[in-house]
Parts: structure tokens; C-alpha cells; sequence
């Protein structure tokens, strides 16, 4: 009669009932194991049913070796001119979350490759809340970043002292000092359209009354911020202030 072995699945005739082809199988259905394939090499091997796994390797060799191609979770990260495109259209934050990874996996990456990391760009495209902002600022002003020659846009410093102090922020706080003092309408005409802050005594006298020749020397002057030398005018009425 023809009978199929249940370990190798050969087809064997026996002129009476036998559970196996051979003796080795018989070993093999005895002992509970199943022939299977390596799932890395592809080599058959016997394998106790109770151990079967998902995944079934024939040696160590071959375990590590599986385990070594398919750990990478995120394989578009080992694509470095994907990742460099990426970065200059997106911050790393968004990258990571559009990923489903973190901001440390993506550094990780960046070091691999030799890729520098900017700090300008760690930040860009996410809001910023007002405390956030007057932080970032402070913080640029105590280290002297993008300050006279270390700023990208500097020209060799071109511009006038009476702009370059008008452009600081310790100007815009005296603005401000000056805005919630008085009402907002304007001193002469009582407009409350287009209205802008002026001082009393004029800049240019203020800096040449104190010497001030430097930035450093406008910061330290206390009559160039104070807000009670400052008024509200209009648009209009600040073109004409010398004849009035």
C-alpha cells in the first residue's frame, strides 16, 4: 500500500501499515520536531513543534543575519540625498513626525551621513508664543549673536547710528513705555489714524547732546528712553513737527 510520511511528505509503499518512510523520520515523529525550511537560507532542518516560530532559522549565523537586514524601522533615513532634500524643505521636527519617529533618530541619521545640522532651521515652521519670542531675543542680545559683524547682513556698517538705534529692541520697550502712558490720539490734531511715537526733544539732539557716537553709548544714556520724553503723533503731524 502507498502511504505519505508526515515529517518529509514522501510518498513510500509498505506491505504494511507504517507511520514513516525511514528510521530517521520515525526519530523525528517520535521526538514531536517538523521539517522546515530556514527562513534566511532556505536549508531544511527539524525543529520541535512546540518551538516553532513566526520566524525559524537553521543556525545563529542565520539569526542574526535576518535580524541585521530587518531591524531598520525607518529605511527612507538610510537615504541620505532624501533626507538632505527633506531638511530643506522642512524642519526636523516635522520630518520626524511625518516619519513617526523621534527628533533624536533623525540626529542620529544626520551624524551618520555628515550631514551639519542648522540651528535656524531646528525651529522654522513651528509657532512661536510671545514669551518664546521675547526669550529667543533676550538671549541674542546677553551673547552678542547676530550682533555688528557677526550678523549675515552686515554691510560694513553702512547705516546710520540714529537707524541702527531705532532698530533696537530696547527702542521698541521704549515705544511701548511710551504707548501706555498716554491715550492713543494724537498730541496736536487728536487723530487716532496712523499714529506713530516721536520724541520731544528730537534724536539727533538727544545723541548729539550726550556724545553718543557708539550703539553701546545709546544703550547707556537715560535720557534717550525716557518715556516721558516721548508723545503720540499722527502720520501727518509728524512730517510737519519742525514747523509746529
Amino acid at each position: 500500500m502507498e502511504y505519505i510520511c508526515p515529517i518529509c511528505n514522501k510518498k513510500f509503499q509498505s506491505y504494511r501499515k507504517r507511520t514513516t518512510c525511514s528510521k530517521k523520520c520515525l526519530s523525528l515523529y517520535q521526538q514531536n520536531r517538523e521539517i522546515i525550511a530556514c527562513d534566511f537560507c532556505g536549508k531544511q532542518f527539524s525543529k520541535r513543534k512546540s518551538m516553532l516560530r513566526k520566524h525559524n532559522f537553521c543556525s545563529r549565523r542565520c539569526t542574526s543575519r535576518f535580524q541585521s537586514q530587518n531591524r531598520i524601522k525607518f529605511p527612507k533615513l538610510r537615504d541620505k540625498n532624501w533626507l538632505e532634500k527633506e531638511y530643506l524643505k522642512k524642519p526636523m521636527s516635522q520630518i520626524a513626525k511625518e516619519i513617526g519617529c523621534s527628533e533624536v533618530v533623525i540626529n542620529k541619521y544626520f551624524h551618520l551621513h555628515g550631514l551639519i545640522v542648522r540651528k535656524d532651521r531646528h525651529l522654522s515652521g513651528i509657532k512661536k508664543t510671545k514669551s518664546h519670542c521675547s526669550n529667543l531675543s533676550k538671549s541674542k542680545i546677553d551673547h552678542q549673536t547676530n550682533v555688528g559683524s557677526k550678523n549675515p547682513n552686515w554691510r560694513g556698517g553702512i547705516s546710520s547710528l540714529a537707524k541702527r538705534i531705532r532698530s533696537l529692541a530696547q527702542y521698541s520697550q521704549w515705544r511701548d513705555n511710551v504707548l501706555k502712558a498716554n491715550i492713543n490720539k494724537c498730541v496736536f490734531c487728536e487723530s487716532t489714524e496712523n499714529l506713530e511715537v516721536d520724541h520731544i526733544k528730537q534724536l539727533r539732539f538727544i545723541i548729539a547732546d550726550n556724545h553718543i557716537n557708539s550703539i553701546k553709548d545709546a544703550k547707556n544714556c537715560n535720557e534717550l528712553w525716557d518715556p516721558s520724553n516721548g508723545r503720540i503723533l499722527c502720520k501727518e503731524c509728524n512730517l510737519q513737527r519742525e514747523f509746529i
